[in-house]
């Protein structure tokens, strides 16, 4: 009995560490794929890239994005809370935000200077949390 108590507590430890989030925080998370994306989806191996956290502040809308440690100041935002927000940049060629804690973002289309939900490169898409930390812990064993 003292080994199910134990696997317990280890569980509902592991649970509240990977869901907890700050209350002014919200992370994205990025993947890279090295086969062609169909539907938003990878049809090869991926590789995982440095999530990216914000910092939401509703009082002054404003929103700071940590990336590898770096700070960098998202313009020209419109915050309702920290799952609801929107910045664009100063050129109009990205807006991205969080829509019900989820990240979208649509860029400008360098041939045809329309805005599309391509991605940046690509190649890269966005996945939960759970996907993320797993793909981290077991890549290696699903390669």
């Amino acid at each position: 009995m003292p080994f199910v108590a134990f696997v317990a507590a280890v569980a509902l430890v592991a649970y509240v560490t990977v869901t907890w989030e700050p209350s002014d925080e919200i992370t994205e998370y990025t993947m890279d794929c090295y086969a062609d994306l169909v539907n938003g989806r990878c049809n090869g191996p991926a590789m995982a890239l440095n999530p990216s956290t914000y910092k939401i502040d509703v009082a002054s809308q404003r929103v700071i994005e940590r990336t590898a440690g770096i700070l960098t100041p998202c313009p020209n935002c419109v915050v309702w809370d920290r799952k609801n927000w929107s910045c664009r940049l100063d050129d109009g060629d990205l807006m991205f935000g969080f829509e019900k804690g989820r990240y979208w973002e649509v860029r400008r289309d360098e041939v045809t200077k329309k805005l599309s939900a391509e991605t940046f490169h690509g190649r890269t898409f966005h996945v939960s949390k759970w996907k993320y930390i797993l793909h981290e812990n077991w890549k290696y064993l699903l390669e």
